[in-house]
């Protein structure tokens, strides 16, 4: 029988409670889980005489998480896909535009494998370890410093790309005076932005933000994947009717990277992953939404990872091949910014790309308020660890809620007075989302397996691909900073 801490951070707080095992053994070993389901590793306890003996990964998945919730699977995955899914897809054809097709599709299912893997190790360990939060675990195995790294990179790069998305959904809807959905559809020219905004936050996001548990927004998120999956077949279809019509970009398409000597192609892919890999990020949200399941194994889990995991990579390859497709080389940043009126015209008649671009950046829009309600969810637990030390569950309702509307009105006022944070928070985001989605991940690999040479060296691996996503992702941002003119969309700079 084992001593098992329970806690969001190894404190003073933290309770011992027994936890029985199947093989009588400390339950940290079965960190050493290999990968690969089904495979058995020796195992080392070193309090009970150096005894080896051996546990599948079956053991690991029986393990519960410290929270049962009322979430389903569907309404999991849904959570998972919404957190992963917003403004960098539209980026990502301009990606496969950089290195060609047959590299962007390898590369977009390398980062989807990538991501699983760091994602079912945070998952495995906080799970042993029974913490119920991604930071509790990092902080008992890592320490303060470790504790203190991981939930600043989360609140600094999360709260940022609440501030982002509130910008992006004024651009969306009121945009310059003409070019938004507001102005161009209703006739309304002097509307204010910040007005706009505003109403949204109280009549739709808040809203959302007044349940304390997540299957209720998981309601939310799964109506805004079938939001999403209507963007994603709008361009297709608009692809596919101007391959038949012969106006597609297809002349321009190239299979491989597009020239240039050995050294730029391997900075140009480099650049592209590192885009790639930060567009799956959903590693913050990962241990809340275990916390919520009804069945809160670690196996029914895993199996909720990888179907996230797996429908983000269809959706990420299908946007990229259909925007890289139909606009060629010349794809924007964002890929809805090519989507005019007048092109779509020439596809399907003027009437008809109006409602299509109009219901498009309509879906894209509340899809995306989904989004940044996730996103609180994510800052708000980091803030109630690092301050009180405890999960937010814990909250009473008045120190929730005040807490809730003090993040949101947060970053409605930055994105107000500031509405040009997109190259900050994208130099941010490149160096935080690195250190939470691979940096960690990989350390823990490498601490859970010490007899494993294996899973040491996939862990080395996870910390050099930090490595790389921290520095081409900043490099791509103070490109995009130095040459407005080269990308001037505005998306086109997330990493997120």
């Amino acid at each position: 029988m084992a001593n098992i801490p329970i806690g969001g951070g190894g404190g003073e707080d933290d309770k011992e409670v027994p936890h029985v095992v199947s093989s009588g053994r400390h339950v940290d070993s079965l960190l050493a889980e290999p990968l690969l389901a089904g495979a058995e590793i020796p195992f080392h306890d070193e309090e009970e005489g150096g005894e080896e003996y051996t546990s599948s990964s079956s053991s690991i998945d029986e393990l519960k998480s410290p929270h049962d919730g009322h979430s389903t699977a569907v309404q999991a995955v849904s959570n998972l896909v919404l957190t992963s899914v917003g403004a960098g897809m539209l980026s990502l054809p301009k990606a496969y535009a950089t290195i060609g097709l047959v590299p962007g599709v390898m590369i977009s299912l390398f980062a989807g494998l990538c991501t699983f893997v760091c994602c079912k190790t945070i998952v495995v360990n906080c799970a042993v370890h029974s913490k119920d939060s991604y930071g509790g675990v990092v902080g008992h195995l890592f320490g303060g410093i470790g504790y203190t790294a991981l939930q600043g990179s989360i609140i600094l790069h999360v709260f940022g790309v609440m501030v982002v998305y509130m910008v992006i959904l004024g651009d969306i809807l009121v945009g310059d005076g003409s070019s938004g959905i507001i102005p161009y559809v209703m006739g309304y020219t002097d509307v204010s932005r910040t007005l706009v905004v505003g109403i949204l936050i109280v009549t739709i996001i808040m809203p959302m933000l007044i349940p304390r548990r997540l299957d209720r927004v998981g309601t939310f998120s799964r109506a805004s994947v079938y939001l999403i999956l209507y963007v994603t077949a709008t361009l297709t279809v608009l692809c596919l009717v101007a391959l038949v019509q012969g106006v597609s970009g297809i002349p321009s398409v190239a299979l491989w990277p597009p020239g240039g000597s050995p050294l730029s192609v391997m900075e140009s892919c480099l650049t592209s992953f590192s885009v790639t890999a930060l567009a799956f990020t959903c590693h913050f949200n990962l241990v809340a939404v275990h916390n919520s399941l009804r069945d809160s194994r670690v196996g029914v889990m895993k199996g909720v990872v990888k179907q996230s995991t797996f429908l983000v990579t269809v959706l990420y390859t299908v946007v990229a091949l259909a925007g890289y497709v139909l606009f060629g080389e010349h794809v924007q940043g964002d890929v809805l910014k090519d989507l005019t009126i007048r092109f779509t015209g020439m596809l399907v008649g003027e009437t008809a790309a109006m409602w299509i671009i109009s219901v498009s950046l309509v879906s894209y829009a509340l899809a995306l308020q989904v989004n940044y309600v996730l996103k609180v969810w994510a800052v708000r637990n980091a803030v109630v660890e690092v301050v009180w030390g405890r999960n937010e569950c814990e909250l009473t309702l008045p120190a929730y809620y005040c807490l809730t509307v003090i993040l949101v009105a947060a970053s409605y006022v930055v994105s107000i007075f500031i509405p040009s944070i997109f190259t900050l928070a994208a130099l941010i985001g490149s160096t935080a989302c690195a250190i939470f989605s691979y940096f960690f991940p990989g350390l823990m690999m490498m601490y859970s397996c010490k007899k494993s040479i294996r899973e040491v060296l996939m862990g080395v691996f996870a910390i050099l691909l930090s490595f790389t996503m921290a520095i081409f992702g900043t490099m791509h941002a103070i490109r995009g900073m130095r040459n407005p003119d080269s990308d001037p969309d505005k998306l086109g700079l997330l990493l997120f």
